[in-house]
């Protein structure tokens, strides 16, 4: 593989693309609930999965480039810094990336509610990728909130292709999943802040041991479909136990790399997608499986962070 393309792949942070395809396919069926029903709606949904990996790719791609003077300073081996690419190609490639992913939404989601939801991740995108360095303060509650606003912009164009299918129960799920996510995000990203650093605290260790009680949120927001036996026991079994060992095969990780400790985090999302599906679709779990399977096989090709 040549150094540009490697360089590409490491500033996209294009490994963690299953992660987002596997939360926007979950969000998008949890709303629905027709994941898959005709073909049109197979369409629809890798639509949103290529812009969302557009937006991905295109935030980091920016952020990047946005963050070129500091990495000279402090990761001077990073892609730009080392001269493999250039800043100002960089940051019009990824503004371009999300000006297409932007526009394909609008395209083929004409509704207010779905535009509005992009509208407010892209915003959070673009001003963690202006000021995460510049206002470290404001680095985790935005890095958080833009994995929370992917569940919630998923699940909102789901709800525009089947409004009729729109429960309370639904909305709970999808707020508690988003909720999920954000906290999720919040503990490894404390994490990655510091992964230049030679130590990590004591005080990151305990916040990473909320992640443990994450799948608790799951069983609440699913309650009456879990009490009333419409969901597969035995799959919701299989994803909260599979999540559990993950996190402590991290947390072993984490003694030795933080960089590695993040990067298995990052893959864990979709094992927090797992949970979530569970209690609707034993196909969508072994779908999560799959792409938790390919972020981790994508890793040893490029790097996670």
């Amino acid at each position: 593989m040549s150094p540009f393309i490697k360089a590409c792949l490491a500033t996209g942070r294009v490994s963690n693309l299953p992660t987002v395809w596997s939360t926007t396919a979950v969000a998008y069926f949890l709303s629905s609930a027709c994941f898959c029903h005709s073909n049109e709606s197979l369409w629809m949904i890798i639509a949103l999965c290529l812009a969302n990996a557009l937006f991905y790719v295109g935030g980091c791609f920016m952020g990047d480039a946005i963050d070129a003077d500091y990495d000279r300073k402090h990761r001077p081996n990073r892609p730009i810094p080392s001269g493999v690419l250039n800043v100002s190609k960089v940051m019009a490639t990824g503004a371009s990336m999300m000006g297409l992913a932007y526009i394909l939404i609008c395209l083929l989601y004409p509704d207010t509610s779905t535009r509005t939801a992009m509208t407010a991740m892209v915003a959070c995108i673009c001003t963690y990728a202006i000021w995460h360095k510049k206002k470290p303060q404001l680095a985790l509650p935005l890095m958080s909130s833009c994995r929370a606003l992917l569940v919630i912009f998923s699940a909102t164009a789901g709800i525009s292709q089947h409004p009729e299918n729109l429960t309370s129960s639904i909305a709970i799920t999808v707020i508690f999943f988003s909720l999920s996510m954000f906290v999720y995000t919040y503990v490894f990203a404390s994490v990655a802040r510091h992964e230049h650093k030679a130590n990590v605290t004591s005080p990151v260790r305990l916040l990473a041991s909320i992640v443990f009680v994450l799948p608790f949120a799951a069983l609440i927001s699913n309650y009456n479909c879990f009490i009333s036996l419409h969901c597969s026991i035995a799959f919701t079994l299989i994803a909260l136990v599979t999540y559990w060992l993950w996190q402590l095969v991290s947390f072993q990780l984490l003694k030795k790399s933080k960089i590695g400790y993040v990067s298995y985090s990052l893959a864990g999302f979709c094992l927090i997608d797992a949970i979530y599906a569970s209690f609707h679709s034993p196909a969508l779990v072994g779908l999560t499986f799959i792409f938790f399977a390919c972020a981790l096989g994508l890793q040893k090709i490029s790097s996670a962070t």
